[in-house]
């Protein structure tokens, strides 16, 4: 499985968990929602930038990320 996949199916399970839609977290994180939708589609590799900030949205505790995401190490 490539990285982006990983990405992608890792934030929408997050943000499923959390009960978030698509569009509350481009609200969030301050991110258009088509962004969200090529991310979670696995259609864009996010930065690390836009990680964090989707991450941070998703309320993900720092000290938890590296093992969330390992491919931001």
């Amino acid at each position: 499985m490539e990285n982006k996949d990983l990405t992608s199916n890792k934030v929408k399970e997050i943000r499923e968990e959390k009960l978030i839609s698509r569009s509350e977290l481009a609200q969030m994180s301050s991110l258009s929602i088509s962004t969200i939708n090529r991310i979670e589609q696995g259609k864009a590799q996010p930065s690390l930038t836009t990680m964090r900030k989707i991450l941070n949205a998703l309320g993900v505790p720092r000290e938890n990320k590296d093992m969330v995401f390992p491919i931001m190490q």
